[in-house]
């Protein structure tokens, strides 16, 4: 008996294997995250199985428990989550989360809750639905910010003369605002073959799993002269990825890239006076 309660659909081995050891663990939220990210890397979503795995990490350091029951969370439990994420962490003395990235945390819980309903795992449910916001919890919807550069800093930062150990870090900064702020993942993942009279034509990696959509766009004398420093002999047209890369390399390699690229961002800002919040999302506020 316990045996086939535990098998009950929807099934999984991790569930399985909670509900083994505890009745009451097929319904808990930690169970479904790990579900989560697991299908999500089963599909290839990295971005959103690591975007559930923060969130999953955040719940787990919030609640004192190693597991967490749909019923435990209500609206005063979220009021209370979000409080925490906001405040300063004792150990680095630093705020533990944005509120952009809290409110990012929230939809994937609300989109677990929403999972658990469909599979008669809960009847609670702590969110608002819809415009009704009485009785719920409302997920906080922060002001998107954004910071271009002045024109007298980005003439600053066109004239900076790099070290070497900056060039490609900067250039990749510079070709994405040439290029209208093209995405840092969509530009290591251009392939020569995209680059086809003076112009790139692609789709935004973002897009194509649900409305792909081909951009063309012109290639200036300055993306030309980057491309020309950087071009590689291999698929991709710049030295960020590799061709024996797998789809999971390649997210991780981009990411960590990324990371350069701001580092070094932020150095140059300081050595030229540039006083904006700079970063690889500047590159598209800018050129807006």
């Amino acid at each position: 008996r316990r045996a086939n309660e535990a098998a009950s659909p929807p099934f999984s081995f991790t569930r399985f294997k909670r509900a083994w050891n505890n009745q009451n663990a097929k319904a808990d939220v930690f169970c479904y995250f790990d579900e989560k990210i697991a299908a999500c890397s089963r599909t290839k979503q990295y971005s959103t199985s690591g975007l559930y795995y923060c969130a999953l990490s955040a719940l787990r350091s919030f609640h004192n428990g190693t597991t967490l029951s749909f019923n435990t969370i209500t609206p005063d439990w979220l009021d209370r989550f979000v409080s925490w994420m906001m405040s300063t962490d004792k150990e680095s003395d630093k705020k533990r989360s944005s509120l952009t990235t809290t409110s990012m945390y929230l939809r994937c819980l609300r989109a677990i809750f929403n999972d658990a309903k469909k599979n008669n795992d809960t009847n609670n449910y702590p969110f608002s639905r819809g415009n009704n916001h009485h009785g719920g919890f409302r997920i906080p919807k922060p002001e998107k910010t954004r910071y271009p550069l002045s024109e007298h800093e980005l003439t600053k930062l066109k004239a900076y003369q790099p070290t070497e150990s900056e060039q490609f870090w900067l250039d990749m900064f510079m070709f994405s605002y040439y290029s209208g702020g093209m995405n840092i993942k969509d530009i290591a993942l251009l392939e020569k073959t995209h680059f086809v009279s003076n112009s790139l034509s692609f789709v935004r990696e973002k897009a194509a799993r649900i409305s792909p959509k081909e951009y063309n766009i012109p290639v200036g004398p300055e993306a030309q002269a980057i491309i020309n420093r950087w071009q590689t002999d291999g698929k991709y047209l710049f030295p960020l990825i590799n061709d024996s890369m797998d789809e999971e390399k390649i997210f991780k390699t981009i990411k960590f890239k990324v990371r350069n690229i701001n580092k070094v961002l932020k150095s140059i800002a300081a050595n030229i006076g540039i006083n904006t919040s700079i970063s690889t999302n500047t590159a598209r506020h800018t050129f807006a």
